[in-house]
């Protein structure tokens, strides 16, 4: 009984995990869009800090991707 359910739990700790991918790899692009927008803006630079912030978030978000992903890749179902 007690094994079923950590069993139940780490299977929607998986679930929970693996729906938040979609915004692990989104946010962090937004968040580069829009902070580089505004340093551009701000030093008239455009589009170089965008470009460079836009990078930083892809890495970013790849990187949680992967940690996400690994952090439950032997685990059963």
């Amino acid at each position: 009984m007690e094994d079923d359910e950590e069993r139940n739990q780490k299977r929607m700790q998986m679930v929970a995990s693996y729906v938040t991918l979609p915004f692990a790899l989104a946010i962090p692009l937004i968040v580069g869009w829009f902070v580089g927008s505004y340093i551009d803006k701000y030093f008239d630079i455009a589009p170089y800090a965008m470009y460079i912030l836009l990078g930083l978030g892809f890495f970013a978000g790849v990187r949680e991707f992967y940690r996400i992903v690994t952090k439950y890749k032997d685990e059963e179902m």
